[in-house]
């Protein structure tokens, strides 16, 4: 009988995998949209905590793998309210100085950012087609990545966008962690 003969694989130490968790409670103020105007979106660090709680600094960790719940809730309207949750690597400046009209998902300048979270919501007021179940969007997140914190001014910053023809308030809630590989 042959005998089978297996090769190793040489392979360096294997990196930590912590989970970095944060929750959203954001209330997003949508304007009547029309043409190329926009509202200015609402952003999240969403390593804020895993750096302020946990003293940690992610330079050098990788995000593989962001899972989570986002559900997103509108007063009665008489239209559509268009959503977007992105997320991508941006500068920690960036975040601090906040977003302005053109950091809107659906304006032709943010369509160029490199997002591993592209989350599109339709919420769609349940008394005006007639439902009774509620005006609650909400998507499950499981999304693997492999985007690096490389600088020591970066971070991954979530963006919550919207798009309405008639002025709308929006709640945005959830929780989402993320896996990173440490260095």
């Amino acid at each position: 009988m042959a005998t089978q003969r297996s090769r190793r694989r040489a392979s360096g130490p294997r990196r930590k995998l912590v989970w970095a968790r944060q929750n959203l409670n954001q209330t997003l103020t949508i304007p009547a949209s029309a043409g190329d105007s926009f509202g200015v979106p609402a952003s999240v660090d969403a390593l804020d905590r895993f750096r302020i709680q946990l003293g940690a600094s992610p330079v050098g960790c990788t995000l593989v793998r962001t899972r989570g719940i986002i559900a997103c809730t509108t007063p009665t309207v008489a239209s559509a309210v268009n959503l977007l949750v992105t997320m991508h690597v941006s500068d920690t400046g960036e975040v601090q100085s906040g977003p302005d009209q053109a950091d809107n998902a659906f304006s032709a300048r943010a369509m160029d950012k490199d997002y591993f979270v592209y989350e599109p919501f339709t919420v769609i007021n349940p008394v005006a087609n007639n439902q009774f179940w509620g005006d609650v969007s909400g998507r499950v997140i499981d999304v693997k990545s492999a985007r690096k914190v490389e600088e020591l001014n970066q971070t991954v910053q979530i963006l919550l966008s919207g798009s309405s023809t008639v002025a709308v308030a929006v709640q945005v809630t959830g929780v989402l962690s993320m896996l990173l590989a440490l260095p």
